[in-house]
Order: C-alpha cells, then structure tokens, then sequence
C-alpha cells in the first residue's frame, strides 16, 4: 500500500532503482552499471525514495490507529 502511494511522487526509474538497492538484489556498483546511472545517483535515489517510503508507512499507521 504505501509503495503505491509511493508511485506518483517518484519517478519510475528512482522507483526501480531503490527497489534493486534496497533489497539487495544486486551490489550497488552494479546497479549502477545496470541502469546507467552513477553511483551517487544509486545512493540518492535509495536515500530519498527510503525517506518517502518510510513517511507513507507511517502515515499508514496512523490512519489504522
């Protein structure tokens, strides 16, 4: 749920990107490579988009309280 929540205020490609990042599908070198995208690009995305996703959590949360 807040994934989908997540999908209008990122891009697609910050979206995929966190997704191979943060769940350690791939070494973010790779990732890198992978999508053609600098490293810095890799921890950004996985910084920013983790902070959004973690805030729509916790919105979740307090709406079921």
């Amino acid at each position: 749920m807040a994934f989908r929540r997540l999908r209008p205020k990122v891009s697609a490609r910050q979206l995929l990107i966190f997704r191979l990042a943060a769940q350690g599908e791939l070494p973010l070198t790779q990732v890198s490579k992978k999508l053609g995208v600098s490293l810095a690009q890799v921890y950004l995305a996985r910084h920013r988009v983790g902070k959004l996703l973690k805030a729509e959590v916790r919105g979740l949360r307090r709406e079921t309280e």
